[in-house]
C-alpha cells in the first residue's frame, strides 16, 4: 500500500525536516528457513509538514515521529495496491514496547500475525481469511515452532474461542485447525458475526 501523511505541531504550523520512521512490528520473526527481518522506511518532512509517498508491506507498524518520546502511533497496513492517507490507517491499541503475551493454549499472536496451533503435530501456522461473505478462503503458512507472541488485531477471543476476522467483509469467523502435517485443514464458522 502506498502511505501519504503530513505532520503538523500542535498549533497547526508544519513540522519541517522531520525524520518519521515505519518500523515494522511483523519482524522478525523465525519461519523454516531461518529469521525474516524488514527494514525500517524512513522519510523526511518537507516545507509543509507531507512526507513523500512510501510503500509498505502488510502488517503492523509504530511509527515514530522525530525524537520525542511522546511521538509514536500504530498503523495497521492491509494488503492493497491504493493509496491511503496515514489517518485512516491509525489503530487504537495503545503502544507498549516489548510486551510479549500468550494468549491461548491454542492460538498465539507472534509479532502481530495471528497463528493456530495444529493440535496433531504442535506445529504453529500462520493464519489469514480472506474472500466475500460465503466465499471465506483460509490461508495458511508453513508450520514453525520458535517465536515469542505479542498482541495483535485481526482477532478475538469471545466466549473462550478464538474467531479470526475477514479482512474483506469485517465478519468474525469461529477457527479450529485439524489434520497431519501436509494435510492441515482449518474448519470456520459461517456465515460470520460482526
Amino acid at each position: 500500500m502506498i502511505v501519504t501523511a503530513t505532520f503538523l505541531h500542535t498549533d497547526d504550523t508544519p513540522r519541517v525536516g522531520v525524520t518519521v520512521q515505519f518500523i515494522p512490528e511483523n519482524c522478525p520473526q523465525a519461519d523454516g528457513l531461518g529469521v525474516i527481518t524488514a527494514p525500517t522506511v524512513e522519510a523526511v518532512t518537507d516545507a509543509d509538514g507531507a512526507i513523500e509517498p512510501v510503500t509498505l508491506e502488510q502488517g503492523n507498524y509504530l511509527v515514530r515521529v522525530g525524537l520525542h518520546k511522546r511521538d509514536y502511533f500504530r498503523i495497521y497496513v492491509p494488503e492493497s495496491d491504493a493509496t491511503a492517507d496515514i489517518t485512516t490507517l491509525m489503530t487504537t491499541v495503545s503502544v507498549v514496547i516489548d510486551d510479549m503475551i500468550q494468549t491461548g493454549d491454542n492460538f498465539r499472536v507472534r509479532n502481530g500475525i495471528l497463528q493456530i496451533r495444529n493440535i496433531e503435530t504442535g506445529l504453529w501456522h500462520r493464519l489469514d481469511m480472506v474472500g466475500q461473505e460465503g466465499e471465506e478462503q483460509i490461508q495458511w503458512g508453513p508450520g514453525v515452532t520458535a517465536g515469542m507472541p505479542q498482541v495483535g488485531s485481526n482477532f478475538r477471543i469471545r466466549d473462550g474461542i478464538l474467531e479470526l476476522k475477514n479482512l474483506d467483509t469485517g465478519l468474525f469467523h469461529r477457527m479450529d485447525m485439524v489434520g497431519l502435517t501436509g494435510v492441515e485443514q482449518i474448519q470456520w464458522s459461517s456465515p460470520g458475526i460482526a
